[in-house]
Parts: C-alpha cells; structure tokens; sequence
C-alpha cells in the first residue's frame, strides 16, 4: 500500500477563462469514466477507464483513510473486468476530462459548468502544507477537508454548488 497526499480545490470560472484558448489546446487531456463498487467512511473501490488519443487503460484502485493523506492501491486491470464490475456500481458514473498543467492535475465534470478541480498529489505532508497554488487560479475554494467534494461522494449525491 502507498500513501496519497493530496489537496483540492474548485475555482469558480472557466478553464479558458484561467489559462487562455491557446494554452489550453496545448495542454495533455484525457476522458475519465470512474464508478465505485464499494463507498463507506473509511473505504472506497473505485473503477476507472481513461481514454487518450483513442487508447484506453483501465484501473482497479482501493482507498482508505482521510482526507490529506490516504492509503491508495491502485492495479492496471482488463477491460473485461472494468465492464464485469460496472453491473455492481453503486450510484451514478463520474465522467471528467483531466487536464495536466505543469505539476497539477485539473477536471472539468461532465455538468459541472463553471467550475474546475484542481487536484495536487504530494510527495510528503509537508510539502503539502507549504504548498501554495498559483495565483492565476486565484480566487479558489480549499476542499480538500470538505467531503462532499470527495468523488465517491459525488457518485452518491452528485456534484455540490460552489
């Protein structure tokens, strides 16, 4: 098992509107589809298949813990096996494209209009902690407490207001 340090944000605007067309169009992207098998406090399953220039992979990855740092396994798997679990998702499928911008992890969610996440994983707690996001994504909301932001979650109740 490894450790995932992450923290989270929403910025209320467009990705466009940040980082302009041209960059944009620049940047790596790919299409996420994601569903989970198994949601309580303390444990996730999720499914997940990311498609890039029309190659897809697909992921098996089990979590547990809180919120900044968390136990994270996660596996390459077959498609066969992605499909195979897609009959016991629980709640609604997540599907976002991701966007890589330098060290950042950036997601537009399908229906979440005005709005992105930005996602940074860490290597330790304190380089977390020290971290500040760049001032062009400036204003933001932190979430990275909040779990209601928490992609099971919104598999359950959907995506929150901003």
């Amino acid at each position: 098992m490894s450790k995932e340090i992450e923290r989270k944000f929403v910025v209320k605007s467009s990705l466009e509107e940040v980082l302009g067309k041209e960059t944009l169009e620049t940047l790596d992207c790919s299409r996420i589809e994601q569903f989970y098998t198994v949601i309580t406090e303390e444990k996730e399953i999720r499914f997940r298949k990311k498609e890039k220039n029309g190659v897809k992979q697909f992921y098996k990855t089990i979590k547990s813990g809180g919120t900044l740092v968390r136990e994270e396994v996660e596996t390459e798997i077959a498609e066969k096996e992605y499909n195979r679990n897609l009959e016991n998702k629980i709640g609604n499928k997540i599907i976002k494209e991701r966007y890589l911008y330098n060290n950042l992890e950036i997601d537009m969610y399908e229906g979440g209009i005005g709005f992105f996440i930005i996602e940074i994983e860490f290597g330790d707690e304190e380089e977390a902690k020290e971290f500040v996001l760049p001032k062009e994504f400036c204003p933001f909301i932190e979430i990275t407490y909040d779990k209601r932001w928490k992609n099971k979650n919104i598999a359950l109740k959907g995506v929150p207001s901003v």
